[in-house]
């Protein structure tokens, strides 16, 4: 008698056992809409300002570095946030994130090579922890009369990817029926095409120039979701969306003769209301 009743107590905790498990396998996760986390409103502000703020900035004037010209330099240059950034990050729930007001700085490395008479070549960049943003750009001068203006054509390719959790910002909360139930982080790459026609007069020491340029942004966002209690992760992603604006810029370079120094500084106005100031310090060889 006492080994069947042990045979139907085991029998039983095994029946038990089975239902939970079954129940947890067919346990329905919840899944997320990115709109509804991230409106595509947002998702363009967001793509549209971090694709321009981290677009490759030359620095350099009309006139061609020659050959065996070589520029080394670093770059600090601050970028005027658009009006509508600050409800983007807002609607996201990324309200104290620090970026939501005034202007964002940026800082590249720098190198420039002529490659002959009349073509240079650029390149710039920073990498931090599996972020990076790096561009190029190659410059062709068109007119380079021994009085007057000098001309010249100028396309920059950049590229960003960037993972905000890296730098220390809160993630986005996510909810069903009004409660948390895990967070967001935000992941996005962009690409930006920079056509430009500038020019400039190269005198002793210095290079005033200016130029018109059109900067042309697309990208993508994601959002890796992890949930508060249950050992899933979800990734959303945004359909690509993109921005332009016209941006036009001033600035004057400087050499100075046998030292090899160069400082360049460049101010610009762009339609989208990202105006930016900077400037480049290093070596010219």
């Amino acid at each position: 008698m006492r080994f069947r009743s042990a045979l139907r107590a085991f029998a039983s905790i095994g029946a038990m056992t089975f239902a939970t498990a079954a129940h947890a396998e067919i346990l329905d996760l919840p899944t997320f809409d990115l709109n509804q986390v991230l409106p595509p409103s947002a998702v363009k502000e967001i793509i549209k300002t971090l694709g321009i703020l981290t677009n490759h900035r030359s620095y350099q004037g009309a006139a061609p570095l020659g050959n065996p010209g070589l520029d080394l330099g670093i770059e600090a240059t601050l970028v005027h946030l658009p009006e509508g950034f600050a409800p983007a990050l807002s609607e996201a729930g990324m309200g104290g994130a620090g970026l939501t007001s005034g202007s964002l700085p940026m800082t590249k490395l720098h190198f420039h090579k002529g490659m002959g008479k009349t073509v240079d070549f650029g390149a710039s960049g920073l990498y931090y922890s599996g972020n990076y943003i790096w561009g190029v750009d190659l410059k062709f001068v068109l007119v380079e009369p021994e009085e007057g203006l000098t001309w010249a054509f100028r396309f920059g390719y950049s590229e960003t990817k960037l993972d905000m959790s890296r730098f220390a910002i809160s993630g986005i909360p996510i909810k069903v029926g009004g409660v948390e139930i895990g967070q967001g982080s935000l992941k996005l790459a962009t690409r930006t095409l920079t056509p430009q026609l500038l020019a400039s007069r190269r005198l002793e020491f210095a290079e005033p120039y200016f130029g018109m340029a059109l900067e042309m942004t697309s990208g993508q966002i994601q959002i890796p979701v992890s949930m508060n209690v249950l050992e899933e992760k979800q990734t959303m992603s945004s359909a690509a969306t993109s921005a332009s604006e016209v941006f036009l810029f001033t600035g004057v370079s400087f050499r100075i003769p046998n030292a090899g120094l160069r400082l360049c500084i460049e101010g610009g106005y762009g339609t989208l209301g990202m105006h930016a100031l900077g400037m480049v310090v290093g070596l010219s060889f």
